[in-house]
């Protein structure tokens, strides 16, 4: 399963624990429990549920082993651990049970909204350094693109002298390849500083940019630099 399917799992399994434990302080056994929740039950929670009745009502199972199944058929190990819980609180009083799953799962759900606040608060961050990242790539493009002003050579031997006609790529070669490397680490650095997948592909994506800001921009300016 994946990431997203075991926190879908969870999230909905949070709502059955409230219901179930609505039911089960009411009096309710949790066999009639889980029957009467059932239909109010997103789909994960109640394919969880559905394994548990029909080893109830169809296999004449007690049900410590229906929550044991339906606990082995979990996708997340937390759901299944939770799943044992509710099993053994229930083996005492269910109505105890019912009152103290209730508080479990509704601390359970604040804190799963601040953990989804909290991740929702660092992928606004991750983005915010990924535009400013491919910016940047622009912008070093298009600084690279200004090298008539930046040939250091020209201004050693003849003076500040601007000769945009005769420059070539040679000439500002080793600027080219200072820029062009800076910005493939600037890429790679910045996707692994905020742990972001594939770090490799954001650096030739920033490489990428970089180099056709820079024959843009050189274009716009009508440099010759061939």
């Amino acid at each position: 399963p994946t990431q997203k399917e075991i926190v879908t799992e969870y999230d909905e399994f949070l709502n059955f624990m409230i219901l179930l434990g609505q039911h089960l302080a009411s009096g309710d056994t949790l066999e009639v429990a889980l029957t009467l929740v059932r239909d109010d039950l997103e789909l994960k929670a109640q394919v969880l549920v559905d394994i548990a009745i029909h080893a109830i009502y169809h296999e004449s199972r007690s049900s410590s082993e229906a929550m044991n199944l339906a606990s082995q058929a979990a996708l997340g190990q937390r759901v299944s651990q939770m799943i044992t819980m509710i099993s053994l609180m229930c083996e005492t009083s269910t109505q105890s049970a019912g009152n103290r799953i209730t508080r479990i799962a509704s601390r359970l759900v604040k804190r799963s909204a601040v953990a989804k606040e909290r991740d929702s608060i660092i992928a606004a961050q991750k983005m915010k350094v990924y535009l400013l990242t491919l910016t940047s790539a622009a912008v070093l493009g298009m600084l690279a693109s200004l090298a008539p002003f930046l040939y250091i050579g020209a201004l050693l031997t003849q003076g500040p002298t601007i000769s945009f006609g005769t420059l070539t790529v040679l000439d500002i070669a080793p600027l080219l390849g200072a820029l062009g490397i800076s910005t493939l680490s600037m890429g790679y650095q910045n996707t692994k500083m905020v742990s972001g997948n594939k770090p490799v592909l954001m650096a030739l994506i920033c490489s990428l940019i970089f180099w056709i800001s820079f024959a843009l921009s050189s274009s716009l300016m009508s440099f010759n630099l061939v």
